[in-house]
């Protein structure tokens, strides 16, 4: 089965050569660009961007794919905010962001994603008190598909919302969110879909504002309530909870009357990505008899009849893993060559029981 699986990797991406290119503030040997977005700007449609460590200015991607891999010791930092704004994004494309830290001087340090119709990845991103005091809030306006993994952020300054989402598709997974002094999150006519994450509230509830949204609430999540022990859930919309996630400090109601609640065991994807030349894997979990693990393109999520939840995988790309019980672990080698860092790929799982189909949370990997 890994070699069926490597088969489809590289079905998936013969048409992907990215070039990269070394950013470094520093301009130590083999750099290209000394900034961020100097680079950002020049690159062609596809590149990759090996960021080296170092504090760099402000910077903007728009119109393009692009896959920008930090490694330890990037951030973003400058006077004013955001510190990322990825805007634009077509159909088709993807952008990737890895490792990035974010630090204004005297503002929370904003990730902006707006106005996109293909897929936004932010992976090990950090705006939380590992890079500045005051913290980092992500805003997402108007985007198809945005998924974050193995992330945190944190907004230390009053009454600011950590995470806004409007009209927005978003997938959270192994990311930590947190506000000592307003709601966590705010999502206003959007899909959120959280598994395995923290969301920590301080002393001003909801810990999740929903208006006309809907929140899955998966496996290996952490919830706790406002001092006074406010509603976990409040506003309009509808969330569907497994039983394992952990409520902390709620009150006797914690979904506020205007939610609808449905709770039942769901399907759980995780992930681990692969480095050139090594293995990227991943194990789903839950209730089922017969599942598959499911590669593909990343895209928007797509309701599919009979389904239990939407695909996030672009319709047509979707190539089998392997299939088999419950619980279900595949992966693929992934091809030891450098065009492989600009390659992003969409994973999700699916399990048939009882005459129901259900699909997990999405992941989205690239491989570095």
């Amino acid at each position: 089965m890994r070699t069926l699986a490597s088969a489809a990797l590289l079905a998936l991406t013969a048409v992907l050569r990215s070039q990269t290119y070394v950013v470094d503030v520093q301009n130590g040997p083999g750099t290209n660009f000394t900034s961020i977005a100097a680079a950002v700007a020049a690159v062609p449609s596809g590149a990759v961007l090996d960021v080296r460590p170092g504090d760099y200015g402000r910077f903007t991607i728009t119109g393009k794919s692009l896959t920008v891999l930090c490694q330890p010791g990037v951030r973003a930092y400058d006077l004013f905010s955001p510190l990322l704004t990825i805007d634009s994004i077509p159909a088709g494309n993807t952008v990737l962001v890895h490792g990035l830290g974010v630090a204004a001087v005297s503002v929370l340090g904003l990730v902006r994603c707006s106005n996109s119709t293909g897929t936004i990845v932010l992976d090990s991103c950090r705006g939380d008190q590992t890079t500045s005091p005051i913290g980092g809030q992500l805003e997402i306006t108007n985007c198809a598909s945005v998924l974050i993994r193995d992330s945190s952020f944190l907004s230390n300054v009053y009454l600011n919302v950590t995470m806004q989402v409007d009209r927005s598709n978003v997938a959270v997974s192994s990311s930590t969110f947190n506000n000592p002094s307003a709601p966590v999150v705010a999502a206003s006519q959007s899909r959120l879909d959280f598994t395995d994450g923290r969301v920590i509230a301080g002393i001003q509830g909801p810990t999740i504002a929903l208006h006309q949204s809907h929140l899955d609430l998966r496996s290996g999540c952490f919830l706790t309530a406002a001092l006074g022990q406010a509603a976990i859930v409040a506003g309009s919309g509808s969330v569907d909870l497994d039983p394992a996630v952990t409520l902390q400090n709620a009150s006797p109601q914690p979904f506020a009357p205007g939610i609808a609640l449905t709770t039942a065991t769901q399907l759980w994807l995780a992930v681990t990505p692969g480095a050139p030349g090594g293995n990227a894997s991943g194990t789903l979990s839950g209730p089922g008899s017969v599942a598959a693990l499911l590669l593909g393109a990343p895209g928007a999520p797509t309701a599919v009849p009979g389904l239990t939840h939407p695909s996030w995988l672009v319709p047509g790309s979707e190539i089998p893993l392997t299939i088999g019980s419950l619980p279900l672990s595949g992966g693929y080698a992934v091809p030891n060559a450098p065009w492989i860092q600009g390659v992003v790929l969409g994973w999700q799982g699916a399990a048939a029981s009882a005459g129901t189909v259900r699909l997990s949370n999405p992941q989205g990997c690239g491989h570095y």
